[in-house]
């Protein structure tokens, strides 16, 4: 029978050169990792992924966005325009751009001298199958017009305020006359709708560059 002090004395002695040999293994290897240029590096965190929830098929972003013949009826309008009234005279020039990939109609236009000057922006709406025009200009006008395009000419309507505040109809026709050619008619009613007067006719020819 081996005495207990003998027992915990070879235990001791065993454990002390467990440790020992695997001290000596990982310095080895630390050491041959130095030496092949090969050592152990943090962790990374994997790069942050981008998800784009605007673009329903990834493989066709343009797919269901404003592709659909609806969205231009009004591709005959873009162009440079010179803008006159019906006796010839000038009323100043336009510029007729599409923006945001075709789902919108940008007009910038001038009057003769350089002011006033305005802007109309164009869309169609898919939801309730209506075009609408926002206008607003140098002289602080902003309209809002709601219409239907049928075959190569759009009517917008809207409602303002007259100068004492009274009701006041605004309707606008965009209408495609030939190659290079087209016009614009608004008109206003004071009445609901019974009797109209003319606010503004132009007749656009298109400046071939």
């Amino acid at each position: 029978m081996i005495p207990k002090s003998s027992l915990r004395f070879e235990l001791k002695s065993l454990m002390m050169s467990s440790l020992s040999v695997l001290f000596l293994s990982m310095f080895c290897i630390s050491g041959a990792a130095r030496e092949t240029g090969v050592e152990d590096k943090p962790a990374t965190k994997p790069p942050a992924t981008h998800v784009d929830f605007m673009v329903s098929d990834p493989g066709n972003p343009a797919a269901g966005q404003c592709s659909a013949t609806e969205y231009h009826a009004l591709d005959f309008t873009i162009g440079d325009w010179r803008v006159t009234d019906s006796q010839g005279n000038a009323m100043g020039t336009s510029e007729i751009r599409p923006d945001l990939d075709g789902c919108v109609v940008v007009e910038n236009w001038v009057a003769p001298g350089g002011s006033p000057s305005g802007r109309n922006l164009d869309g169609y709406n898919q939801e309730d199958k209506r075009w609408r025009r926002y206008f607003a200009d140098t002289r602080g006008h902003a309209h809002v017009f709601e219409g239907v395009a049928k075959g190569d000419s759009i009517q917008y309507e809207g409602t303002s305020k007259g100068e004492n505040g009274e009701p006041v109809l605004n309707r606008l026709t965009i209408r495609k006359d030939g190659t290079d050619k087209m016009s614009q008619l608004w008109q206003k009613s004071h009445d609901g709708g019974k009797t109209w007067e003319t606010a503004f006719q132009g007749n656009f020819s298109r400046i071939k560059r």
